[in-house]
């Protein structure tokens, strides 16, 4: 991400432009620390790096190449779990996927602008705005033809097809892409106002020529801060994000002036983002041709066991992980050493480890995941 100069250069920009002697800074998701160590290199008072990946200790090795990085503070967790003893006056969150929703991005910036920043204090970016727009594009599509044909070596399999159709999948870099309509604005989300993770919204085309539409590529633009900018859209220099390919259920002949409407909607549910475009052709009568109604959430089979938990009255029970599991979150909050887990261990699953130090390695992982920071 570094060297992707389209995206390193305009937070670089931002940053020049805001940061003065006595400025206190906050990045979360800092990573191996670029834009911290940036921010003392041009004069931050102080920086705070927050980063729950072990990638964060890439960034302290860094400072000792870096004269005046002993004003960073770097705090492995999450951002939303940490206190300062101080607000901030920029906030620097480059938590794109290859579009801005991604993990708990937006949550972590309204927490941040809640808990962290400053009365009138920046944002890094400032706003993200999405667009879309058809495109005719059989290589993007290849992938829901040939991996779910009828005929692959004499084996059919069609049936996996409707699961494909309603995933959506990074694009993989192509020269140039063959729009079928002008792009459009379906959404923008401003970070210092954001209430809510999701975002609905629609876009109108008119097509501009005959073709076939193979399904809409999506993208943001991003708002970096004063006169600072980059965008992950198709046809651009190609972005560490690339852009998102949204396949439509069956490829759409199109004629010129005819309308393609497409409903968009990304709604956080539970830990992941679920993705839902509904669209209909009209011809230039206005008579509907085709419609669409797809979304992530068909885009892979349930099974049983998890539409079982679903259910309050369902009674579940721990397997041989769980049981493990549970002892090892139990003996530690019993302040037992790891030696004594790992014995215990050994000595009541002696089926499931060979030797002791399995057992020890087993601890460890478990406790790398819960363990009190």
């Amino acid at each position: 991400m570094v060297i992707d100069l389209a995206r390193t250069q305009a937070y670089v920009a931002a940053l020049t432009k805001t940061i003065t002697p006595e400025t206190v800074v906050l990045e979360i998701g800092t990573g191996t620390g670029f834009f911290a160590l940036l921010a003392c290199k041009l004069g931050a008072k102080k920086v705070y790096a927050v980063e729950p990946d072990n990638a964060i200790e890439i960034g302290k090795l860094c400072v000792k190449n870096n004269p005046g990085s002993e004003r960073i503070t770097w705090l492995q967790g999450l951002s939303t779990e940490i206190e300062l003893p101080e607000k901030a006056d920029i906030v620097i969150s480059d938590l794109h996927g290859t579009l801005p929703f991604y993990n708990f991005n937006i949550h972590s910036i309204r927490d941040a602008v809640a808990r962290h920043l400053k009365p009138g204090g920046i944002l890094l970016p400032r706003r993200d705005k999405l667009y879309a727009v058809p495109i005719q594009s059989p290589e993007d599509y290849n992938t829901v033809e040939k991996a779910y044909a009828s005929d692959v070596y004499g084996v059919d399999l069609s049936a996996g097809r409707s699961f494909l159709v309603n995933s959506s999948w990074r694009r993989p870099t192509t020269p140039s892409v063959a729009m079928l309509a002008e792009p459009k604005c379906w959404g923008e989300i401003d970070y210092a106002k954001v209430s809510s993770p999701n975002l609905d919204g629609e876009c109108d085309w008119q097509i501009i020529h005959d073709g076939i539409v193979h399904g809409l590529c999506v993208w943001f633009d991003g708002d970096i801060g004063p006169d600072a900018g980059y965008s992950n859209a198709p046809n651009l220099p190609s972005l560490v994000y690339g852009n998102v390919f949204f396949p439509l259920e069956n490829p759409l002949h199109v004629k010129k002036d005819e309308r393609l409407l497409t409903k968009f909607s990304a709604k956080l549910i539970g830990e992941e983002y679920i993705y839902s475009w509904v669209s209909e052709l009209f011809d230039s009568n206005g008579k509907s041709k085709a419609r669409f109604k797809q979304s992530t959430f068909n885009s892979r089979p349930i099974p049983q066991k998890k539409l079982a938990l679903a259910s309050p009255e369902y009674i579940p029970g721990l397997g041989r992980s769980g049981m493990i599991a549970l002892q090892v979150l139990q003996a530690a909050n019993q302040k037992n050493s790891m030696k004594a887990i790992a014995e215990k261990l050994l000595a009541d699953f002696p089926d499931h480890f060979g030797n002791s130090q399995q057992a020890f390695d087993a601890a460890v992982k478990i406790l790398s995941k819960y363990q009190q920071p």
